[in-house]
């Protein structure tokens, strides 16, 4: 992808008012709103114009229009200095003609090439000399005036020529046209020229009150909102910017709940609490020694005649790496462990 960038005579960047490829694709033209006319070619870096011309119009006058030719050296531009010109890219100095007292005051006016590309048309505006809308008809090889038509009362600005239907559509300022030959169009408007239009069936229903759309009354129209005003008034309000109160802690007061005043709350204050987390395991225990005493159970009976004392021989039941560990060794100055792993020497 390209970004062109079109520039003034003094190098500065200025604005498109139109745009045409040329039909081989290989060329670009631009008409911009300083006058100036400036061809951009795919051989060349497409970013900058190859060709250029800064007074192709008077300068400060928009070009409206470009329409080039099939054999990609003309080119015929249309502009708001009231002239339409015709170029040939091959001497790009000076146009090969010029027509002239054609007003325009729109930026959109219209010029196109119909009949194998040997007549051009323009549109011209309204002024304090014409008062209706023409259009231009000139021979492309000749480069005489062969008519004008006079088509409304504003002004002529779009125009779009069909060879294959042999039509001319207008667009002007106040109403759409089409010019047509009973005997040489084809197809286009000859399918509605001559037809009746329909008439609506009367349904013998008056209606001799008004029809009032809901929508329309002043209650249900939509209120249109300023949102700096309305921003002001949310912060003037001291309902919505007020910080909200902390949640108490305790008991309610005041006619505000506390924070143990949900029903949830309520049930788990009453449930039986297990003490036994929070009672030492050894005291546990030993509360249930002189129960113990006082009935042995199953394990104290059986060693009552064998051992009615308990014999427990401490120091015979040591493991040998207790022992080990107990006993103070040197550690290892290599290794730094009580049990050496460095390789004998």
């Amino acid at each position: 992808s390209y970004v062109m960038r079109p520039r003034s005579s003094r190098n500065l960047k200025v604005l498109v008012s139109t745009a045409v490829y040329s039909h081989d694709g290989q060329k670009i033209v631009a008409g911009c709103q300083d006058g100036s006319l400036q061809v951009f070619c795919q051989k060349s870096k497409l970013y900058l114009p190859s060709m250029s011309l800064a007074d192709a119009h008077l300068t400060g006058s928009d070009i409206s229009s470009i329409y080039m030719f099939k054999d990609g050296n003309k080119m015929v531009s249309r502009a708001t200095d009231d002239t339409m010109k015709l170029w040939d890219l091959r001497f790009f100095k000076r146009p090969v003609v010029t027509w002239d007292n054609l007003p325009s005051i729109s930026p959109k006016t219209s010029v196109v090439v119909g009949r194998n590309e040997s007549v051009i048309a323009t549109g011209t505006s309204v002024d304090k000399r014409n008062n209706i809308g023409k259009i231009y008809f000139f021979d492309a090889y000749s480069r005489d005036k062969i008519l004008d038509i006079g088509v409304s009362n504003s002004h002529v600005i779009g125009l779009s020529w069909s060879d294959k239907l042999n039509q001319i559509a207008v667009g002007a300022a106040d109403s759409l046209r089409m010019l047509y030959s009973p005997e040489y169009s084809q197809k286009g408007a000859l399918y509605f020229v001559g037809k009746r239009v329909k008439e609506r069936e009367n349904l013998g229903v008056q209606f001799e009150k008004a029809i009032i759309n809901p929508s329309a009354l002043p209650e249900f129209r939509a209120k249109r909102v300023n949102r700096r005003k309305e921003k002001e008034r949310i912060l003037n309000d001291p309902t919505k910017t007020c910080r909200p109160e902390q949640p108490l802690q305790g008991p309610g007061k005041g006619g505000r709940l506390g924070t143990k005043s949900s029903l949830t709350q309520f049930m788990m204050q009453g449930l039986h609490k297990l003490k036994s987390r929070e009672e030492d395991p050894q005291q546990a225990i030993l509360k249930h020694a002189e129960a113990a005493k006082a009935d042995p159970g199953l394990v104290g009976p059986a060693y009552k005649n064998t051992q009615p004392e308990n014999v427990l021989d401490y120091d015979s039941h040591r493991y040998e790496e207790n022992k080990f560990l107990e006993t103070k060794v040197v550690k290892c100055p290599r290794c730094g462990m009580k049990l050496c792993t460095c390789p004998k020497k």
